[in-house]
C-alpha cells in the first residue's frame, strides 16, 4: 500500500510592528481598572480589620494612631461606606486625611473608588465635607489612568464639578444648556450608575424640580418622557417620599393655584407615574402613590378625571359614528355632548366611571398610551360605551347608541358600578339589567316615566324631537331637587327654542 504523501505546509507570517500588541495592551488595561472599579468583593482581611477599627470607635479610642497602612485605609474607608453608624460619629477632620496622605501619598483605586462612592452617597450630610472634597481632588490629581474612558479617567476630569457643594446644581446646568438628558451627564463625568446616593437625588430633584416649577399651565416638557420612567419617579426625595410625589404635587398645585382645570398632557403625566387615585385604597399604585397625597389634591384630581371620561366618552362615540357613518349618533351626537359638559361646567358631577366596548377600546388604544388613560372598565358588547355619573346625591347613567338615558336616587347593593376591583361589565348589566335589581332590593316597580308612588329610576328616551329627551331629563333631576340651568344645558338655539314653546319651568316639561 503506497502512502499517503501531503504537501509541505507552508507559513507565511508577517513580521510585529511595535503597534501590534497596542489594542491587547489597552483591553488588559481597561479590564485592570474595571477590576478596580467594578464588582470588586471585599477581603475577609479587610473585613476583619474593619471590625477591629469599629471596636476602637465604639470604646472612643485613638483612630488615627491605629491608621497604620493602606490595609487601615481601605478598611475604615468600607466602614463609613457600609455603616452609617460609623461615619455618623466622626468629624472627617484635617487629621485623618494627613494621615491616609501621609501613609499613601497615593491611594490605591479600590480605596479611592469606595471614597467616591461614600462621598456620591452621603454628599450635603457629611461632617468635614469640605476637606473631603479637597482631599478626593487632591488624590485624583495624583492619580494616572490609561484611558479617558474609564470612569475613574472621567471623574478626574470633572473632579472641581464633582467634588463641590454646587456640583449637582452645575450638572444640571450642563444637562438643560444641551438639552440632554440628566442620565447621560451624569454618565458622561463618569459617575456610577445603579448607586443611589444623595447626589444623585440632588442632582435629579434640581433637574426635574426646578424644570417643572418654571412650567407654564399646560406647557409641555421634553423632561416628560423621562419624568415617567420608573427608575426615575420613584428616585428618593426626602421625608420618605419619591421624586414622583413631588412632581405631582407640583403639577397639581400650580394647576389649583391657578384655578383652572387640569390641562390633559399633565394629566396623562400623573396617571402614566401614579395611576388613577380612584382604584381601591389597597392596589399596590395606591399604595405606593396616591395614599402619600394630600387627600384635597386627591380630591381635585379625581374632579379633573370625572371630566377626562367624559372626554373620553364622547370622543369614542364621535368616532364611531364617523367611522361607521351612523347619521343618527351623528345628529343626537353634539346635543348629547352639550347637555354632558354643561352638567360638569355648572359643577354638579362629583364622580364618573367610564364603560368601553371593544371597538372603543381600540379607538383609545390608537390614540393613547394605556399608561395615559384612567381607569376605565370594559364591555363585553363591541360597539357600546357607557359613562356612569353622580350629580349630586344621584346618579346618571348614559350611553351610546340607542341606550336610555337613566337616573336613579340610589344604587342597589348588589351592583359592582364603584367596585374597582370588578372590570369587565355587560351593556344590560348597566341599564335594564340595573333596574331589574333596584326594584327587586327596594320593592318599588315602575311602569311609566312618572307614575308615584316612587318615580325612580328615570328611563329616558334619546327622542330629539322637540326636545323631548332634554325636557324629561330637567324634569326628573328638578324632581331630584337639581333644578338646572337650561342655557347651561342645551345649544344658544335649542334654549331659545325650549324658552319660547315651553317656557323655563322644568316641571311643566
Amino acid at each position: 500500500m503506497s502512502k499517503l504523501q501531503l504537501p509541505p505546509l507552508k507559513f507565511d507570517l508577517p513580521q510585529w510592528q511595535p503597534g501590534d500588541l497596542d489594542l491587547w495592551n489597552h483591553k488588559t488595561e481597561v479590564l485592570r481598572e474595571r477590576g478596580a472599579t467594578e464588582n470588586v468583593g471585599v477581603s475577609n482581611g479587610i473585613k476583619e480589620r474593619a471590625g477591629e477599627l469599629y471596636s476602637e470607635i465604639i470604646r472612643g479610642g485613638d483612630l488615627i494612631a491605629e491608621i497604620r497602612r493602606g490595609k487601615d485605609i481601605r478598611a475604615l474607608i468600607w466602614l463609613w461606606l457600609e455603616y452609617e453608624d460609623v461615619y455618623k460619629r466622626l468629624i472627617l477632620g484635617d487629621q485623618i486625611f494627613k494621615r491616609f496622605e501621609s501613609i499613601r501619598p497615593k491611594m490605591s483605586k479600590l480605596a479611592l473608588y469606595d471614597l467616591t462612592l461614600f462621598y456620591l452617597q452621603n454628599f450635603d450630610d457629611v461632617k468635614g465635607f469640605e476637606l473631603l472634597c479637597d482631599f478626593l481632588k487632591r488624590q485624583y490629581q495624583k492619580q494616572d489612568f490609561s484611558r479617558n474612558d474609564s470612569s475613574l479617567a472621567n471623574i478626574k476630569l470633572y473632579r472641581k464639578i464633582i467634588f463641590n457643594a454646587s456640583g449637582p446644581q452645575s450638572l444640571v446646568e450642563e444637562a438643560v444648556s444641551c438639552n440632554k438628558p440628566l442620565n447621560d451627564i451624569l454618565r458622561n463625568v463618569g459617575l456610577p450608575e445603579g448607586r443611589p446616593g444623595r447626589f444623585s437625588e440632588a442632582c435629579t430633584n434640581i433637574y426635574y424640580l426646578n424644570q417643572v416649577e418654571k412650567l407654564a399651565i399646560g406647557e409641555n416638557s421634553t423632561l416628560f418622557p423621562e419624568m415617567v420612567q420608573e427608575k426615575v419617579a420613584k428616585a428618593a426625595f426626602k421625608n420618605g417620599l419619591f421624586i414622583g410625589h413631588a412632581l405631582i404635587n407640583i403639577l397639581i398645585g400650580k394647576v389649583l393655584g391657578a384655578g383652572v382645570e387640569m390641562p390633559e398632557n399633565w394629566m396623562k403625566v400623573i396617571l402614566a407615574i401614579a395611576g388613577d387615585p380612584r382604584v381601591p385604597k389597597g392596589a399596590k399604585s395606591y399604595q405606593t402613590w396616591w395614599s402619600i397625597i394630600d387627600n384635597q389634591y386627591i380630591v381635585s384630581v379625581r374632579g379633573w378625571l370625572s371630566r377626562f371620561d367624559l372626554g373620553l366618552f364622547l370622543k369614542a362615540i364621535d368616532a364611531f359614528a364617523k367611522r361607521r357613518g351612523k347619521d343618527d349618533l351623528q345628529r343626537m351626537f353634539p346635543a348629547r355632548k352639550i347637555f354632558l359638559e354643561g352638567l360638569f361646567e355648572l359643577g354638579v358631577v362629583k364622580n364618573t366611571r367610564l364603560f368601553v366596548g371593544r371597538s372603543a377600546n381600540s379607538f383609545l388604544l390608537d390614540n393613547y398610551r394605556q399608561s395615559e388613560l384612567p381607569s376605565y372598565a370594559h364591555l363585553a358588547d363591541n360597539d357600546k360605551c357607557i359613562i356612569y355619573m353622580q350629580v349630586g346625591d344621584y346618579h346618571i347613567i348614559e350611553g351610546s347608541h340607542s341606550s336610555y338615558l337613566w337616573i336613579y336616587d340610589r344604587l342597589p347593593s348588589r351592583q359592582h358600578i364603584n367596585n374597582y376591583d370588578i372590570n369587565k361589565f355587560g351593556a344590560r348589566e348597566l341599564g335594564v339589567g340595573l333596574k331589574e335589581v333596584y326594584t327587586r332590593e327596594f320593592q318599588e316597580r315602575q311602569d311609566d316615566l312618572f307614575s308615584e308612588p316612587s318615580m325612580y329610576p328615570f328611563r329616558i328616551q334619546h327622542n330629539p324631537n322637540n326636545l323631548s329627551w332634554q325636557r324629561s331629563a330637567l324634569k326628573a333631576l328638578h324632581y331630584c331637587g337639581l333644578d338646572i340651568d337650561a342655557e347651561a344645558v342645551l345649544s344658544e338655539q335649542d334654549y331659545q327654542y325650549l324658552r319660547q314653546c315651553y317656557g323655563l319651568d322644568p316641571s311643566e316639561y
